[in-house]
Parts: C-alpha cells; structure tokens; sequence
C-alpha cells in the first residue's frame, strides 16, 4: 500500500527536492509512494491551491493570490540581464533559445534556428516562464516567508540558474546565508564571469533592500552573451 500524500510533501515536490521526471518518479517510488497520486495532488495545488482539487468558485482567485507574484524590481531586474530576441539562437551553453531567455518549445514546436515570434509572444513565454520559477521559489515560503523583494530576487536567481534548491540548501539556510552564497554562482564552464558578478550583486541587494522600487538600466546584446542563462552545476 502506497504512503498517504501530504501538503508537504506536495510543497517539497514544487520546490524540487525530489528532481524532475524520471528521477522525481524514482525517488518517489522508493519512499514509498504513488507517483500519479503525487503528481496529481501537486498539478490540483498548483491550480487549485489544494491537493483534492476542489476549490469553491468564488475562493478561487483569493487562493491563488496568496501566492507570492514577482514584483516590478524583480522584473525589472531580470529584463536588464535577458535581452529578448525574437529569431531563435544559441546562448553561450548551445541551448536554442528565442524570447525572453525561453529555451524548450513554442505552443509544442521545439525552438529550432530560423524561428520567429512576435513580440507578443515573447512576452507571453515570459510570463509563463516567470510563473514556473514563482511556483518553485513558492515552495519555500512557508518556511521563510519572503518578502516582496526577497522573493522576487530569488525568482530572478532561478530564472537564470533553473532552481534555488542548492542555494538555500533544501531550505536548511538562513536568509543571511543565502543572500551570501548567491554571491558564488558567478561562474560558468569554470570561468568567472563579470555579467554574472554584476547579476548576482544586484539580486543580492534586491534581496536585502526594502520593497520600494528599483530602477535597472538594459545591457546592450553584445554584453548579455556572458551571462545569459546557465544551470544549477555548482
């Protein structure tokens, strides 16, 4: 008999503690669960704010603004790192990529050289994008509850890397700690890079300044090459 599935466990699952597709499925299944119960509870949390996926209509937006949303600094602060680019290209990792930092597919089409979008679209894979990373930094609030300005820093972070789940160290450090060690993830193919020093100095002030707004100035293209999107490798 599978173990019975918990609202922590489906908050641990968005935060990534358990990965993503095969080894999220593995490491579910040796512990002892269902995966399609879990994926189930977590796919109705994230649309309904609750596992069993019943919600009263009238309840409905009020769950889902409890939810922290990237403020004006922490979307400022990222479209002055990520240049939008509306033909697909490579970024300095080899991963096509077209937008705003978009990497995957288009409306199911995977990003191929000679794809195009409108502006409109782009902008739209922005908010979708930012939304994935909100619900993942989401799954951390509970046991930090962020402010406005920490929490958008932190989307930032993962906006760029894919996850904050080794900078808080499964959310076992401080917010002092946390705000330190962003400082390290400045590299990429072992090099250190002066758009990622620049980048991670400005979340980290985001993330320790009060919730007033910040102006960011754009970087012009030919500086975003070096620090456009990388992985959690560190």
């Amino acid at each position: 008999m599978s173990k019975k599935v918990t609202i922590n466990l489906v908050k641990s699952v968005i935060a990534g503690f358990y990965g993503n597709g095969l080894v999220r499925k593995t490491r579910l299944k040796n512990e002892g669960y269902n995966y399609n119960e879990v994926q189930s509870a977590v796919n109705n949390y994230l649309k309904y704010g609750n596992m069993n996926g019943k919600t009263e209509v009238n309840k409905v937006s009020e769950v889902k603004n409890e939810r922290m949303k990237t403020n004006e600094n922490g979307k400022n602060l990222i479209k002055s790192f990520e240049s939008c680019r509306l033909n697909a290209y490579k970024d300095a990792t080899g991963t096509l990529t077209i937008g705003w930092g978009h990497t995957g597919s288009v409306d199911g089409t995977p990003i191929y050289l000679g794809m195009s979008i409108s502006q409109q679209k782009a902008d739209e894979l922005f908010d979708n994008d930012l939304e994935r990373f909100e619900n993942h930094v989401n799954g951390y609030n509970d046991k930090y509850n962020f402010t406005s300005n920490e929490f958008s820093a932190l989307v930032s972070f993962a906006y760029n890397i894919g996850s904050i789940t080794q900078l808080t160290a499964k959310g076992t450090r401080t917010k002092t700690q946390i705000a330190n060690k962003m400082l390290e993830y400045v590299y990429s193919k072992g090099k250190k890079l002066k758009g990622l020093v620049n980048r991670r100095s400005k979340e980290r002030n985001l993330f320790l300044s009060s919730d007033e707004l910040i102006d960011y100035p754009r970087w012009k293209w030919k500086r975003w090459k070096y620090y456009h999107r990388f992985y959690e490798w560190i």
